[in-house]
């Protein structure tokens, strides 16, 4: 079973869980192309299956336009990939 790749941005500094949804993705690298600045994130969900706590903090969350995330991210552990 492979990962769906869900890629958002974040359309509020003060509250982390407000984010809109740019697309979902079969190819990780096709989530990080959707990636266009440091507001934009990435997060692998497995399809067919129940993820009701994602919207508000997603595991394994990447942002790809950061090199170090800033102290008010999200810190969710990484996945391998």
């Amino acid at each position: 079973m492979g990962f769906l790749w869900v890629c958002g941005v974040r359309v509020d500094s003060q509250d982390l869980a407000a984010w809109d949804l740019v697309g979902v993705y079969t190819d990780r690298s096709l989530a990080v192309q959707a990636c266009r600045d440091e507001n934009h994130f990435l997060f692998p969900v497995v399809a067919n299956m129940e993820c009701r706590s994602e919207t508000k903090a997603p595991a394994g969350v990447e942002w790809p336009h950061r090199e170090i995330p800033s102290v008010h991210d999200w810190e969710w552990p990484r996945i391998p990939r």
